[in-house]
């Protein structure tokens, strides 16, 4: 990709795997950003030469692709923390003595439940970063075969993951 051209930002969350919409947003989101009709032209025919992987590895090399994680709740934190309290509680009441919540996307929820709950609430993210420090001190590793390397790698992303779980935040 020549140095001059945008990497346009684009949201794949949503698109429930369909490759023409996928494309679609791509595309829009280049023009957009600017891009030369040959240039649209060239990666959307390059993207699809090949199979559905072939093109989400297009799409990742020459968009950003990169998750909003700091609000994924968003505005609707109002509505979807209480909730959350309310199914916690219950689970308390029915005699859970630790909640761990579900997924990494749950962050935004684990300070507001910490203060609400009596018992603790593990947010995934940190302890994943901690089981993986305590694999590597072991001398485990992951093997190429099982787990290639990335089509494109986002270095900076997992600095920024690594530094985030040494915080606990």
């Amino acid at each position: 990709m020549e140095g001059s051209i945008e990497k346009p930002k684009i949201q794949l969350t949503g698109l429930n795997g369909n490759a023409y919409a996928i494309l679609g947003r791509a595309r829009s989101a280049a023009r957009k950003a600017g891009w030369p009709d040959e240039k649209v032209r060239a990666v959307t025919k390059e993207a699809t030469s090949g199979d559905y992987d072939h093109l989400l590895s297009v799409i990742l090399e020459h968009f950003d692709t990169s998750p909003d994680f700091s609000g994924l709740i968003g505005d609707k934190r109002a509505e979807v923390l209480p909730k959350m309290e309310a199914a916690c509680r219950r689970l308390v009441d029915a005699g859970a003595d630790v909640i761990c919540l579900g997924s990494t996307t749950m962050h935004e929820a684990h300070a507001y439940l910490v203060d609400r709950l009596s018992v603790p609430v593990i947010n995934p993210g940190p302890l994943s970063y901690k089981l993986v420090e305590l694999l590597l001190a072991a001398g485990l590793s992951q093997s190429r075969r099982a787990y290639p390397r990335p089509l494109v790698p986002k270095e900076a992303m997992i600095h920024a993951m690594l530094d985030a779980g040494a915080t606990g935040s």
